[in-house]
């Protein structure tokens, strides 16, 4: 399975010090190379959107932080089952 995001590349090319890095990446082709790619080797391909919270999704378990907004947190839900 494969899963990508949709970014906001035209946001993110106004960052004056990536912006031309950005650009030169050409992220549609890529994830236009990817649904290709999937298609003709049978495999799951998935776009989700912007501004789903995937970066609180717990990708061992499956739970979803509710505390704080955050890129870096520790699973409550999968320390405590997996110590105790």
């Amino acid at each position: 399975m494969i899963i990508t995001k949709s970014l906001n590349v035209s946001g993110m090319i106004k960052n004056k010090n990536l912006s031309k890095e950005i650009s030169d990446v050409s992220w549609s082709e890529f994830t236009r190379q990817l649904e290709y790619k999937s298609d003709w080797y049978n495999k799951t391909y998935h776009k989700i959107g912007t501004f789903y919270p995937s970066s609180q999704h717990c990708n061992n378990c499956g739970y979803k932080n509710q505390e704080t907004v955050s890129r870096n947190w520790i699973c409550r839900s999968w320390v405590h089952s997996r110590f105790l």
